[in-house]
């Protein structure tokens, strides 16, 4: 006999809701995410979102210093073939981002017919999208210690003078420090925000991306109001929902989960959200415990905010509107 929504058992859903799982992860879930984070968007437009081989460490490739057999020469003079140092790799640990999509016996004693199971389906899935939205995106402005050290790398870290990032030391290796660290900089000024700018550039590389608070982001967009240089907008980002204008060509945007009196300048270029290939937002199947009345699976990425090029991040403290 045919299976029909009305002859739909407990056990015959686990199928409609692994596929229906798997269809929107792969083709709206990731998304989403990426749609509900500035720094992500502009980390995915500047194709940086990137997959990782596996290995122990995600490895990002460095380059720290000059070629010193570059120079100008007469027609019959020798060339150095020294071999050079200055290229290397950082290593960054992969980190792991997860949540669970559960649905029990009496949900769907609750909700009878295939169209009802569906709906339901969907609400879970909505929850379980919003819940990673908002855990990676606060994340990405932390320093990668929370829960014991198993969140995501964030700016915090990235924009430190003292942070081991990617098994360097800054504090040994200074040439691993961000191109500016500025405190206590008190009202918020085009001169202190240009110097910033100025410091975390080295031709190619230059800021992309300017993220702060709303407060602070308010006291600037007045005192712009009307300059019509600064009216400009960074048309993908305001397509995109986020409202922003340009300073030097370089959008400014809020988060409401950026720290207090703090405004970060980010390279995007020099970062990447490397991933697995194997857990890129993937899902599991729906499985049912043998000794449980409910069914679950599970949504899952692993990876890390990696970077290659840490004097292209500045960061601004203790700035009042």
């Amino acid at each position: 006999m045919p299976t029909t929504p009305a002859t739909l058992g407990f056990s015959d859903y686990t199928a409609l809701f692994t596929t229906t799982l798997a269809r929107y992860a792969e083709k709206t879930l990731t998304d989403n995410i990426f749609a509900s984070s500035v720094i992500l968007t502009k980390i995915k437009e500047s194709g940086r979102y990137l997959p990782a081989p596996g290995g122990v460490f995600i490895l990002e490739p460095l380059l720290f210093g000059k070629n010193a057999t570059v120079k100008s020469h007469d027609p019959y003079e020798t060339i150095s073939v020294t071999p050079q140092e200055g290229i290397g790799a950082a290593g960054y640990l992969w980190k792991e981002v997860s949540g669970s999509v559960v649905i029990s016996d009496r949900e769907l004693a609750e909700n009878k017919g295939e169209q009802a199971v569906i709906n339901l389906m969907q609400s879970k899935i909505t929850q379980a999208e919003g819940s990673l939205q908002e855990e990676i995106a606060t994340q990405l402005f932390a320093d990668g210690t929370g829960n014991s050290g198993k969140d995501l790398i964030g700016l915090a870290a990235i924009n430190s003078n003292t942070i081991t990032l990617g098994g360097i030391a800054p504090g040994t290796y200074t040439w691993w420090k961000p191109g500016s660290l500025t405190g206590s900089v008190g009202a918020v000024t085009l001169k202190v925000i240009g110097n910033s700018i100025t410091n975390a550039t080295k031709a190619p590389n230059r800021p992309d991306l300017i993220v702060t608070t709303g407060l602070i982001w308010d006291s600037l967009a007045n005192t712009l109001q009307g300059q019509q240089r600064y009216v400009d907008k960074d048309a993908k980002l305001a397509d995109a929902g986020f409202e922003n204008f340009t300073i030097r060509g370089i959008p400014v945007v809020w988060d409401e989960l950026q720290a207090a009196q703090t405004i970060d300048f980010l390279t995007t270029k020099n970062m990447a959200l490397r991933y697995h290939p194997d857990w890129d937002f993937k899902t599991t199947e729906m499985q049912r415990p043998p000794n449980a009345k409910y069914q679950a699976a599970l949504v899952s990425f692993m990876g890390n905010i990696t970077v290659n090029r840490r004097k292209s991040f500045a960061r601004q403290t203790g700035v009042t509107p």
